[in-house]
């Protein structure tokens, strides 16, 4: 990791992004692919290993953990998100789901935190309810 990198580790939503501000304009960033903790859930992250074959596959160094997600965010709130053709994104359920949302959302307010010149929308909601689509439709005929 070099000297302008910082891990952060969201360990509420079990995820775990490199970040690096190169200029007032933009924040790089990689979401690492987490396994769990050693131990409780204060220990060590433990992250899934590069090119790994199996859950077994594990490393508990940052930069030999397989990357989820890279991209940036800008000043005026623009980001490009990159997933890796190597590994799929793999959600397990809508708890998966919407933790790995948090963690977008998280990474915005990084963004808004590091960059001197930002300029992006500041705040939104992220709310996830039990509905059916049948319940959405209707809603939305309400509103009309």
């Amino acid at each position: 990791m070099s000297e302008t990198e910082q891990l952060v580790v969201w360990r509420d939503i079990m995820h775990v992004a490199r970040i690096e501000v190169s200029t007032s304009f933009v924040m790089d960033f990689e979401v690492l692919e987490m396994y769990g903790f050693e131990g409780d859930l204060n220990g060590p992250v433990i992250y899934v290993q590069k090119g790994a074959k199996s859950s077994a596959d594990t490393t508990s160094d940052p930069s030999d953990a397989q990357v989820l997600v890279s991209g940036m965010i800008k000043f005026d709130g623009c980001s490009e998100w990159s997933f890796s053709k190597e590994h799929a994104l793999h959600l397990c359920g809508r708890r998966n789901l919407k933790e790995f949302a948090y963690a977008q959302r998280r990474l915005f307010d990084e963004a808004s935190k590091r960059l001197e010149n930002w300029c992006g929308d500041d705040e939104f909601t992220l709310t996830f309810e039990a509905s059916s689509p049948e319940s959405t439709e209707s809603a939305a005929e309400n509103e009309r």
